[in-house]
């Protein structure tokens, strides 16, 4: 009926104005693709990790202000589309429930973002397919399931891309980690291959550089890191 239309132009009022919101989010994801591929070619993969986490950290704070910005004015923004009493009223309706999940954008932007930098384009793949088929189909399911309203059928779209945003977070930021824990494992295993053919403890001595025999400190320690920086050369 009439009401129906009227509440897809609402909707549809309130998208424009979401993609509108995600214009920076979108520079944002095309710099680090270019930052994060650069120090992960130059294997300096701590500021691979910097890089992302930063880049997350600023798309949180842009879109948590344009958050409170759209659900406080989310009516004076929709009438810049129609004059529409009740185009108005579904569309800033619309606003302030998507007010709620704009902050869970970023992560799947800038997540496929890292992951394509990382040559992982695989990943990013199959995170499109989980938020533009399944997310929706898991939304209509429960709408369904619910006879839900209006409002309740957008609620339930913020709360399963939240589930869906805060998972691919974990995964990536967990992507960083099991690298890490390699890296330090490979160390370790490259200590057993030196000292056991030698006839060398894997305790003590303390680990030492094995052209200078110098001894190392913590920093020169860390795996991956202090090669970059000694630049494979002994200290």
């Amino acid at each position: 009926g009439m009401s129906g239309e009227l509440a897809t132009a609402g909707y549809g009022a309130g998208t424009r104005i979401e993609q509108v919101v995600l214009l920076p989010i979108l520079g944002i994801n095309t710099a680090i693709i270019t930052i994060i591929s650069q120090n992960f070619g130059a294997k300096n993969y701590e500021r691979v990790k910097e890089t992302y986490m930063g880049a997350i950290q600023y798309a949180l704070a842009i879109m948590i202000t344009c958050s409170v910005v759209v659900f406080v004015f989310s009516n004076h923004i929709t009438s810049f589309f129609s004059d529409n009493p009740t185009v108005i009223e579904y569309g800033g309706k619309y606003l302030q429930i998507s007010a709620f999940v704009l902050s869970a954008y970023p992560i799947f932007f800038l997540s496929n973002g890292c992951f394509m930098a990382l040559k992982k384009s695989e990943f990013a793949m199959i995170s499109n397919l989980f938020r533009n088929v399944l997310n929706p189909v898991l939304v209509f399911y429960f709408a369904s399931l619910y006879s839900a309203s209006f409002e309740q059928f957008f609620w339930i779209w913020v709360v399963i891309n939240w589930v869906f945003s805060i998972i691919y977070f974990l995964i990536t930021f967990n992507y960083f980690q099991a690298f890490v824990i390699g890296a330090c494992i490979g160390s370790f295993l490259n200590v057993i291959v030196y000292r056991f053919p030698n006839n060398l403890s894997i305790i003590k001595p303390k680990s030492f550089c094995p052209k200078c025999k110098n001894k190392l400190t913590w920093k020169e320690n860390i795996p991956l890191i202090s090669w970059l920086i000694q630049r494979g050369k002994c200290i």
